[in-house]
């Protein structure tokens, strides 16, 4: 008897669980009781448009804003990363790679196939960058303009010492290395600026120059970057000043997680420290559209900003246009500030039209180690 009404209130337990766990994200998504931050933008309700498209587009509208607003949804997200992290050991995604001492490296778009030297350049893929460097150089250069190219490193590259064993690189040609040295040996009118022996040479007095929840090198990366482009746009304007790392007062803060947590679920479960340079003398920087003081954002980046123009009254050369992807995020303020006027751009491409139209004294182009393997370049 007494098994039974055990049984009987086991089955009665059960099914109110289940309909609490039914009713609960319904509940939650009329008056909002999860209160666990969102990662990225909200989707809004849909709008009906009128017509027929308006009406077809409607259930895939609804669908969208359902899944991104469904009740509990970011704790659920949350709870799924941190059991299968901190319980199971494993990534909650599969574009994270989970290394030592909590650091996280992104596996996706070939990095880790770059970093394992699984495709050296053969002779023609060489020499497709080697003839697209020398046409961007040649195109500056007969229009009076300093060409300064640069390759950010990939994570691994850099912080191959927290990565889980069996990752190592083989014994092959590394992507980044034929380049250089290519460069080097055959287009020496090309400025080719090598940024990996700084950055090897302060990881240990000024690290970590990467952020460990992130894909991107963090603001100290990015200065040991910035110096060495500075350093080689010198030798053409030495009236440049470049203040060394060791002069800077550093301003330390904690934050979220980066783009590599936010993946995994775990951006605001996640703590980053946020190192940043601090310059001894004030160069304001403002936006050239409306005057307001430059910010960017330099962690978890999504886009750019589209038709970023800057000034800085302060700036040694007149003009720049710098190409830049996200890692270039962090390189903004920092060669805003020796620039009256500079125009950024987020691209993988050479836009003539625009250099011929602003007319620079210089043009700088970074671009992410990876693309060297998953970005074929074509004539321009």
């Amino acid at each position: 008897m007494f098994h039974r009404r055990r049984v009987h209130w086991y089955h009665k337990l059960l099914t109110a669980t289940f309909l609490v766990m039914i009713l609960l994200p319904g509940v939650d998504m009329i008056v909002g009781i999860d209160k666990t931050p969102v990662a990225g933008t909200v989707a809004t309700f849909p709008e009906f448009r009128g017509g027929l498209r308006g009406v077809a587009s409607l259930p895939g509208q609804f669908k969208y804003w359902f899944g991104e607003n469904f009740g509990f949804r970011q704790w659920f997200i949350q709870f799924h990363g941190k059991l299968k992290k901190d319980v199971l050991g494993t990534s909650p995604s599969t574009k994270v790679m989970l290394g030592k001492d909590d650091w996280l490296y992104y596996r996706d778009e070939m990095v880790f196939e770059d970093y394992r030297n699984l495709y050296p350049f053969d002779k023609p893929g060489l020499q497709q960058w080697l003839d697209l460097l020398a046409a961007r150089q040649s195109f500056c250069a007969e229009r009076g303009i300093t060409y300064v190219f640069t390759i950010s490193p990939n994570k691994p590259t850099m912080y191959p010492e927290f990565l889980p064993e069996g990752w190592e690189p083989l014994d092959r040609p590394n992507r980044l290395n034929q380049l250089q040295a290519a460069v080097d040996s055959r287009l020496p009118e090309v400025a080719m600026v090598d940024v990996r022996p700084a950055l090897n040479n302060h990881k240990s007095s000024h690290g970590p120059l990467y952020f460990k929840s992130d894909t991107h090198w963090n603001e100290m990366g990015a200065y040991v970057g910035y110096v060495e482009i500075m350093t080689e746009l010198k030798k053409h304007y030495p009236e440049l000043t470049i203040v060394p790392i060791d002069e800077l007062e550093i301003d330390e803060q904690t934050s979220n997680g980066g783009d590599l947590a936010r993946m995994m679920g775990l951006k605001f479960s996640t703590e980053e420290l946020m190192r940043t340079p601090q310059f001894p003398e004030s160069r304001p920087v403002v936006r050239e559209k409306d005057g307001s003081t430059l910010t960017v954002v330099v962690k978890d980046v999504l886009k750019g900003e589209e038709g970023l123009v800057t000034r800085c009254e302060a700036g040694e050369i007149e003009s720049a246009v710098i190409i830049h992807d996200s890692f270039g995020q962090a390189l903004i303020p920092l060669l805003a500030r020796h620039f009256k006027r500079a125009t950024f751009v987020w691209s993988n491409s050479f836009d003539k039209s625009l250099v011929e139209k602003e007319q620079p004294k210089v043009v700088i182009q970074q671009l992410v180690e990876r693309r060297l393997l998953n970005w074929k370049p074509t004539p321009e």
